[in-house]
């Protein structure tokens, strides 16, 4: 018996889960199974999206599935929620997204960096400077000392890894006026306001422990262009007034690339100014093309033993709306099984 309990942890890991942002999305909480609430993700990414696939991935995701919550370290620092060194001396300066665990280290891939993969347009989330309502989730409620939320610094170029020289050292939000963290805790955020690509990066100390948890969300901001009225005075000519883009998106400062049937990249992810560069896709659709040059296609449906559907969540997944003689349509799993 002593030899199985050990296995049987490993494989139900309730004990051990905690808590992480779940709006923004943090990358874990995107691919989450295991102790509830989570996102309905099972083992080796069924129901989630491309990039909770283990086939995306080269370090095991299945971790992060069924831990979802477990991102934590021991810093001791539950009394002030300015202790940003403390946490970093905890986990050290990489890997921070996974806590520098081993078992987690399917954070830290670049695959979670928009347009590095054909993946959809669920992750990143796009997100606005200012006032925006924000989610922690926690599998196993504590009490806690507070709740800090960091920013990458202007200028970050995104990547899988992640570092807390990356961040700015002062969080943009904090939250400590409740004694016990609930499953679900929503509030509001100032956030800060960025060009294009960013990282967010959360923690939650509790109260009753040294132990502390972390969790990364990706997000791609929504920049508004900035306008202002130039009047030019001419000798010979009557004032005339043009109206002048300065530091907007459509400025070639700031690159804004186009997207049929999605969002436009932006900054970093856009390669030319005024070029095609889709940063996300408008549902049923999906990214393909060149990293920084990439376009929305419409979805393909499959379907064997019948006939497919014109639209589907995902590229290249089983969607019949009719079944050939002798199948009958499953409508759970949207395939064509044979009649016995």
């Amino acid at each position: 018996m002593k030899l199985v309990l050990p296995v049987l942890s490993s494989l139900v890991p309730l004990a051990y889960s905690r808590g992480a942002l779940s709006n923004p999305p943090s990358r874990q909480w995107h691919c989450s199974g295991g102790p509830s609430p989570n996102n309905d993700v099972k083992w080796n990414g069924v129901n989630g999206s491309p990039v909770c696939d283990p086939e995306n991935h080269s370090a095991n995701i299945n971790y992060v599935i069924t831990d979802w919550g477990g991102v934590s370290q021991y810093p001791g620092g539950h009394h002030d929620s300015s202790n940003f060194e403390e946490h970093k001396a905890a986990v050290g300066n990489q890997n921070i997204c996974s806590g520098n665990k081993e078992m987690f280290e399917a954070l830290d891939e670049q695959t979670w960096v928009n347009g590095n993969a054909d993946f959809d347009q669920s992750y990143p989330s796009m997100i606005k400077s200012g006032v925006q309502d924000f989610e922690y989730s926690a599998s196993s409620p504590h009490a806690w000392s507070y709740l800090s939320f960091y920013i990458s610094k202007e200028g970050w170029v995104p990547s899988g890894d992640v570092s807390f020289d990356d961040l700015e050292t002062t969080p943009f939000c904090v939250k400590e006026e409740f004694e016990m963290m609930d499953n679900v805790e929503s509030f509001a955020c100032d956030v800060p306001a960025r060009n294009g690509p960013a990282v967010i990066f959360s923690i939650w100390q509790r109260s009753d422990t040294w132990e502390a948890f972390y969790s990364c969300s990706d997000v791609v901001f929504e920049v508004e262009s900035v306008t202002e009225v130039v009047t030019e005075v001419n000798s010979t000519e009557e004032p005339a007034t043009q109206e002048a883009v300065t530091d907007g998106p459509d400025s070639p400062k700031f690159k804004r690339c186009s997207c049929e049937n999605g969002i436009g990249a932006v900054g970093y992810f856009c390669k030319e100014h005024g070029s095609e560069s889709c940063a996300h896709c408008s549902p049923y659709f999906h990214k393909a093309g060149e990293f920084r040059s990439k376009t929305c296609l419409e979805n393909e449906c499959v379907c064997e033993n019948g006939t497919a559907s014109s639209t589907c969540l995902f590229d290249g997944t089983s969607n019949c709306k009719k079944c050939d003689f002798g199948y009958l349509l499953n409508v759970i799993t949207h395939k064509c099984v044979k009649f016995l």
